[in-house]
């Protein structure tokens, strides 16, 4: 989600996910994250909105999309694993 620069809605519901849901919130690229169990249609229509009203969060995002298709992430990890041969 964050590679094709839009903004997005994490709802998390196991390991990892609250973290990095909770990560995307902060860096402003998403909207506040709602755990699977206290997702109601309700919550989500208004999250939906309040994303689409949110003009930074869709800036943020595209400028860190950007920044990651920049970026060659296998190469870049390739290149550290050869580096403990």
């Amino acid at each position: 989600a964050v590679r094709s620069g839009r903004p997005s809605l994490v709802i998390p519901h196991v390991i990892d996910q609250f973290f990095w849901g909770d990560r995307l919130y902060r860096l402003g690229v998403a909207g506040r994250p709602i755990p699977r169990l206290r997702l109601t249609a309700p919550k989500l229509a208004q999250a939906i909105r309040q994303i689409d009203a949110t003009p930074s969060l869709t800036e943020r995002a595209a400028l860190l999309g950007f920044q990651l298709q920049k970026e060659d992430g296998v190469a870049h990890t390739v290149t550290l694993i050869e580096q403990f041969k």
